[in-house]
């Protein structure tokens, strides 16, 4: 709350102090939508949705407090990445979170291994997106005036379901994946109270909810704005090995938060 609230009002402040201001570029998130059901579009803020963490929901709070600036007249953009991955070309990432965490369970088990499933892997869909992704469209559409008052959606327009995200992952770390399919109450109360589960799977049980999301992001605005930019979402499958690869040869990177 001090940081993503506070410290934004902070910022916000700041920026509405500065006589020359051309524009603040603002980072955001798609899950602001909270455990919001069904399509979640790049206009939609408040929908009356449930949270699944802090994170979510001061994240949310920060974004009002933005918007509530540029009804106001600050000169404002707000991108919201989705989950966002290594860089596509290389692999290279600071931290391990996400699907991270199910790579590297993978990575620690033999040939054949085993991996809980909560949900129905087949419907819902993670959406994820390479940080040179991110990166390059914030650095395009931040050169755009006609940019200015817009929040984009960072997001692949294609998010593959939990299916074929394990599938493929699984063919990167070379495994054949036996899935266990488990109650979601079930898998998050073994982590969070079973000794020694959370220590084995080093899997934090928030990151479970991921895993059995409803929301649907679109960024229509986001790929209309980019169109003949070059800058587009690759496809995971294009780039799933590069990963994989990164966290096999640099076992030493955590999920800690960065500063």
């Amino acid at each position: 709350m001090r940081v993503n609230v506070d410290g934004t009002r902070n910022v916000l402040d700041f920026a509405e102090g500065a006589p020359r201001l051309r524009r603040l570029q603002y980072v955001s998130t798609c899950y602001v939508s909270g455990r919001h059901e069904g399509p979640f579009s790049e206009d939609d803020l408040d929908k009356g949705q449930s949270f699944n963490n802090c994170y979510e929901e001061t994240k949310y709070l920060a974004e009002v407090e933005v918007r509530a600036r540029i009804r106001g007249g600050l000169p404002a953009t707000i991108y919201r990445p989705a989950i966002v991955v290594g860089d596509s070309r290389t692999g290279v990432t600071q931290k391990y979170d996400g699907p991270y965490f199910m790579i590297r369970w993978l990575l620690r088990q033999p040939f054949i291994a085993v991996l809980p499933m909560v949900g129905d892997p087949s419907t819902t869909r993670v959406n994820l997106g390479p940080q040179n992704y991110v990166v390059d469209a914030v650095s395009y559409l931040s050169g755009l005036e006609s940019s200015r008052g817009k929040a984009y959606q960072l997001a692949d327009p294609e998010p593959l379901t939990v299916s074929e995200l394990v599938k493929l992952i699984g063919d990167a770390a070379r495994r054949i994946v036996v899935r266990m399919p488990l109650p979601l109450r079930f898998a998050k109360f073994a982590i969070d109270r079973v000794p020694g589960v959370d220590r084995l799977m080093q899997i934090p049980s928030a990151a479970i909810d991921y895993f059995v999301h409803p929301t649907l992001y679109t960024c229509n605005r986001a790929l209309t704005d980019l169109e003949g930019s070059g800058v587009k979402v690759p496809p995971f499958p294009t780039y799933v090995d590069r990963l994989v690869d990164f966290v096999r040869d640099h076992p030493e990177l955590g999920s800690s938060p960065m500063a």
